[in-house]
């Protein structure tokens, strides 16, 4: 068994559907609503990311991503360590069991920013 089938038979008994993607070397950031439209946003640009009660917030120039949802602080370590690569957002009708503890987005959302870097 490849270790990616191992992961998802490991997802699959914990009843987690993954909603972000790692790799090393990431140079943007691709996110994918339900709707299917996509986004891709240049890390280099990035200024500052928050995370508080359950919102994931990642400034860059001119634009804000929210990310709504559980368990974001693995999504935060993965900005931290530059490796997050996509994230989307799970289905509607997706509910988390109380005890998992790995990262959920329900809701992303995606704003212009009065943020000045300079």
């Amino acid at each position: 068994m490849s270790l990616k089938e191992e992961i998802e038979k490991r997802h699959a008994a914990e009843g987690y559907v993954p909603c972000h993607a790692s790799s090393s070397h990431v140079k943007m950031l691709t996110l994918e609503w339900r709707t299917g439209k996509r986004c891709a946003l240049p890390w280099a640009r990035l200024i500052d990311a928050t995370l508080e009660d359950g919102e994931l917030l990642l400034s860059f120039t001119g634009r804000e991503v929210t990310f709504h949802g559980f368990n974001l602080g693995g999504l935060l370590e993965a900005v931290v360590e530059c490796r997050l690569e996509k994230v989307w957002e799970l289905p509607a009708d997706f509910r988390p069991r109380a005890d998992l503890t790995r990262p959920c987005v329900s809701k992303i959302e995606v704003s212009e920013s009065n943020f000045d870097s300079s």
